[in-house]
């Protein structure tokens, strides 16, 4: 059961952010104006920590939006999923949005 990652629906109570961080606004977009998006997929382990991080999609690419989205979630606290009383692992996404 330790190795379990539970999908949302699975769980009595989903994983809560405790701690939120805000991505960085990569300086070259910034100065061109660029506006992006990032769908990134995560893990959130027993204790609350992001684990797994990936990105999903990112549009536009190359910008270096995805990068400062990863940053930004493993630095995320979370209060875990419950399972009955018990911390659980969960999966989750997470959608960044830049504009400048």
């Amino acid at each position: 059961m330790q190795n379990v990652v539970y999908e949302a629906g699975d769980v009595d109570e989903e994983a809560r952010a405790l701690k939120a961080v805000n991505p960085v606004y990569p300086e070259r977009a910034k100065k061109l104006g660029v506006a992006g998006y990032v769908k990134v997929y995560m893990v959130i382990d027993v204790y609350g920590n992001v684990t797994g991080a990936s990105v999903l999609s990112v549009d536009p690419q190359g910008y270096g939006f995805e990068s400062e989205a990863l940053k930004a979630i493993r630095a995320w606290k979370f209060e875990p999923a419950k399972l009955g009383n018990y911390p659980v692992a969960q999966k989750a996404t997470k959608e960044f949005k830049f504009v400048p």
